[in-house]
């Protein structure tokens, strides 16, 4: 390859000469020059060939070393979209428990005041039971009607939207 470099090398001066009318006394001077270099340029290639071998084995190895660092880099990126599928589907899972989290104490909420409104109180029940009919009983059975109509108004309200 630098042969033919340097024959065309000798070819265009040679052309260069014939086209300016340069005396031919000078082209065999010339001529020794080029041929000078062209020796010159061989024993380099062959005192550093063994170091060219070696500089071309150094660029395979690279190449080499280099597929497997982009072989590694494709699997992470493989691993790296799996593990943010996984989360998205993690968001949206936590989303979904934060919402269904809210509605139950919402629930719960309205629940305990539902009940409370309901209820009988622990006192009155008691009285009731264990005694006479007092005072507190006539209390709850006048209370009951405004507890019953408040259990109804509840039921319809429940079932409007739906």
């Amino acid at each position: 390859m630098m042969f033919c470099a340097l024959l065309k090398i000798q070819i265009y001066i040679q052309s260069f000469f014939k086209i300016f009318n340069i005396s031919r006394g000078i082209l065999p001077q010339l001529e020794r020059e080029i041929h000078q270099i062209e020796s010159k340029s061989v024993e380099v290639y062959f005192k550093e060939e063994k170091l060219l071998f070696e500089l071309h084995d150094d660029i395979k190895d690279c190449d080499t070393v280099l597929k497997q660092i982009q072989e590694l880099l494709l699997d992470f990126q493989k691993n790296l979209s799996g593990l943010t599928s996984e989360i998205r589907e993690l968001q949206n899972q936590t989303g979904q428990l934060n919402t269904q989290l809210k509605n139950r104490r919402t629930l719960s909420h309205e629940f305990s005041s539902f009940l409370s409104r309901i209820t009988v109180p622990d006192d009155v029940s008691q009285s009731i039971e264990s005694g006479p009919m007092k005072i507190q009983y006539q209390q709850f059975s006048n209370y009951s009607p405004s507890i019953l109509s408040a259990v109804a108004r509840m039921a319809l309200d429940a079932v409007r939207p739906l």
